[in-house]
């Protein structure tokens, strides 16, 4: 019987390193192409309809990606360090391009960090500036784990705060408005709600809360995502919500939030975002795009509007404990 599997395979790659595998490693870190005839592989269909997808949402070759994935392997089994060490640019980059930053942006943005667009352009100085301080500093702009950019986690965010009830997330929310810069309407948070749709078009309990803000550092703007948290609405919870909700259409009015959306998203990306394994940027880019119906229509997984009633209405919903602590947002003082 044939056992071979990733586990076994890879077991057995690290197992039986010798002089020809250790060539070819020093080829590979020292990104070096060698010529050879193409190599024809037969894939299973699912395997294969699987690359062919995933490249092309990428934009590149099949041959690329499965090239890619291979060399990513070989890294992760055969030189732990330095795939460790090449994880820094890479999850820089990715960072920086889920924000839709450019070359020139990341220079502007770093300039008090001496990196400019020579350095950028070449990995090896790009990893010679990537410091531990610097790499700090990103991690609380962009509310992501430094241990993740260091290379040292595989998870990209911690983990999202579970919240106890509504007045723990309006907790959340005053701290995130104390922050922003009252001269520079750019700072004030956008707020997302969203909550899972379920494959009979139902939907679940708890409800994720995403703040988008903008920032601004060395004359460029940067759009930063942070998923809150999230709280259930079962039971009780319901008539917090539709509190928590009326609060911030009060907020929304008096132009203390710039804007508020709600949406539906799939429970593996929800599940995804719960676990720590994805940023929340993309996350969020993912919610708000269109989808296509079965008619061929686009359109955006949206809340119907009775379930937004609470925020167009929010003098109907609003309990006075609620009002209350909206009224201590709008003056100010402590929660």
């Amino acid at each position: 019987m044939n056992r071979l599997n990733i586990t076994s395979i890879i077991h057995r790659m690290a197992t039986g390193r010798d002089e020809e595998m250790e060539q070819l490693l020093t080829q590979l870190s020292e990104r070096k192409k060698t010529a050879g005839s193409p190599l024809a592989i037969r894939f299973k269909p699912a395997v294969r309809e699987f690359i062919t997808l995933v490249s092309g949402r990428l934009g590149i070759s099949s041959a690329e990606l499965v090239n890619v994935l291979v060399e990513g392997i070989m890294r992760e089994t055969l030189t732990p360090r330095q795939a460790s060490v090449t994880r820094i640019p890479e999850r820089f980059w990715l960072l920086m391009d889920e924000h839709k930053l450019s070359a020139t942006d990341v220079a502007c943005l770093l300039s008090d960090w001496n990196i400019g667009l020579s350095v950028l352009e070449n990995r090896e100085r790009t990893m010679d500036f990537l410091t531990s301080p610097l790499l700090k500093k990103l991690s609380e702009w962009f509310y992501v784990s430094v241990e993740w950019l260091e290379g040292t986690a595989s998870r990209p965010v911690h983990h999202i705060t579970v919240f106890n009830d509504w007045f723990h997330a309006a907790r959340k929310l005053d701290k995130r408005i104390r922050e922003t810069e009252p001269e520079n309407i750019l700072t004030r948070p956008d707020i997302y709600f969203v909550r899972e749709m379920n494959i009979t078009g139902g939907d679940q309990e708890d409800i994720f809360i995403f703040i988008r803000r903008y920032r601004t550092v060395n004359n460029t703007t940067v759009r930063i995502v942070e998923c809150a948290g999230y709280c259930s609405t079962a039971g009780r919870l319901q008539d917090q919500f539709n509190s928590f909700l009326s609060m911030c259409g009060i907020l929304f009015q008096a132009e203390i939030i710039s804007k508020v959306d709600t949406f539906f998203a799939s429970g593996q990306l929800l599940n995804a975002l719960k676990t720590g394994d994805i940023l929340p940027v993309s996350a969020l880019w993912q919610i708000q795009k269109l989808c296509r119906n079965a008619e061929g229509k686009y359109a955006q997984n949206i809340w119907k509007t009775e379930e937004r009633m609470p925020f167009l209405a929010p003098d109907e919903f609003i309990t006075d404990e609620w009002r209350e602590i909206t009224s201590r947002i709008l003056n100010n003082p402590d929660l």
